[in-house]
């Protein structure tokens, strides 16, 4: 599969120039939705990796379930799991702490009331290990589909390794590649699928990108999936198109209607 738009340049003079190539790309990647598709650069993944690309469908009717709750975004990994551990439930706090293997003093002196002032959890009944937590929201399914994207001019080992990294928070990740420096990954392809990662190839003549092949085993982590998919509705409620601590490229990254 192929897409394509206009490219002058002979070459990539720098990563971020494949980006507007990638965008175009971006539905190959998708199932068929006729959702928003809110593509994002730099949101980090909860493993610590940044991808270049993020591309997420995210569900209407969780969000306006949020919206009329007044949620905020979970973004913090530790955060998460507490939500999801009270998922079955109320429990003690000793409990919540084995589970999510928190201490109990870091729970109760950090995680629990910035939860509190979220809107998720209800005031904690009771003193010390043994007083009650009780969820009023679960996280539910926010994201419909998680796509990311790391894109390489060369040291294509090194993509992959990021891409890798990238791999639990997504349902598909992918390593783009020049196609003129691609031959030595491409021989490759089927281990990387296997491995959890899909392989591109950007032509910066012409701007054509081809997806030479997508990862054949899932590699994705539910908590890690739901910090990314968290981080993206945080950015995409705000307005913002990247990470807060990289460059913007508004002109690029823009939300497609499919």
């Amino acid at each position: 599969m192929t897409s394509t738009i206009d490219a002058p340049a002979s070459e990539f003079r720098w990563e971020s120039d494949m980006l507007p190539s990638l965008l175009h790309a971006i539905p190959q990647l998708l199932p068929p939705t006729s959702e928003p598709v809110n593509v994002l650069r730099e949101v980090a993944c909860a493993s610590g990796g940044v991808p270049d690309l993020v591309a997420v469908i995210l569900d209407p009717s969780v969000i306006a379930t949020r919206s009329k709750h007044g949620l905020e975004p979970v973004e913090d990994l530790t955060e998460v799991r507490v939500v999801r551990a009270l998922n079955g439930g109320a429990l003690p706090l000793s409990e919540l702490g084995f589970l999510t293997q928190i201490s109990v003093a870091y729970l109760r002196r950090n995680v629990l009331p910035a939860l509190v002032e979220k809107g998720w959890l209800r005031p904690i009944r009771g003193r010390g290990s043994s007083a009650t937590v009780v969820a009023l929201h679960d996280l539910g399914g926010l994201a419909q589909h998680v796509v990311s994207v790391e894109a390489k001019k060369s040291a294509w080992q090194r993509g992959f390794n990021q891409a890798m990294r990238h791999a639990g928070s997504a349902d598909a990740s992918f390593l783009a590649l020049d196609v003129r420096r691609s031959r030595r990954a491409a021989t490759q392809m089927s281990e990387m699928a296997r491995l959890g990662v899909g392989l591109m190839t950007v032509d910066a003549t012409s701007g054509t990108v081809v997806v030479l092949s997508r990862p054949t085993v899932q590699h994705t982590q539910p908590v890690m999936r739901a910090v990314l998919a968290e981080r993206t509705w945080a950015l995409v409620s705000s307005g913002a198109r990247s990470g807060p601590a990289f460059p913007v490229f508004g002109r690029l990254l823009e939300t497609l209607a499919l």
